[in-house]
């Protein structure tokens, strides 16, 4: 069937090639939207597009590569285009491309959103990471030592202050 609201789609729609550096995010720089793919979900190219600004449609799968960039929207936070099904991922998809000032609001309530996001939280990242560093270090001090600590993995938990 005919949809008369997605007549002009075609016309909108590219493809692009690979790409890298500057010239991959000038191709996101023209993205209205981001439709990821069930087979394989998109993972580091999800999260730049994100970074971006990007709007991403997704419905997630049963393997983790299917389901990365739903992961992703879940923590971001940003479910409105999480899709649980084929059928409701085509909806949001027609009813996000029928209607622009929907999108422009959508990618608006986006970026706001990724400035508290903590998938962009460099420096509580980085906590982490140094946090982890130390207790890595004290690890190998005390096996050099002969000392023996239960278990090898070093977790560092979310920082319930930031959260």
């Amino acid at each position: 069937a005919h949809d008369s609201a997605l007549s002009d789609v075609s016309a909108r729609l590219v493809l692009e090639r690979f790409a890298s550096g500057a010239e991959f995010e000038r191709a996101f720089g023209r993205c209205d939207l981001f439709l990821d793919t069930r087979i394989y979900s998109a993972q580091n190219t999800a999260l730049q597009g994100l970074w971006l600004g990007v709007l991403m449609v997704t419905v997630a799968g049963e393997l983790q590569k299917n389901r990365a960039l739903a992961s992703m929207l879940l923590h971001f936070p940003f479910p409105h285009t999480l899709a649980r099904s084929r059928e409701e991922y085509l909806e949001i998809a027609r009813r996000l491309v029928a209607s622009p000032r929907l999108l422009g609001g959508m990618r608006t309530a986006l970026q706001d959103r990724r400035r508290g996001s903590m998938l962009f939280d460099t420096e509580r990242w980085v906590r982490g990471a140094e946090k982890a560093l130390v207790l890595l270090w004290e690890d190998h001090v005390h096996t050099r030592a002969g000392k023996t600590r239960q278990g090898k993995h070093v977790i560092v938990a979310r920082d319930r202050e930031a959260a």
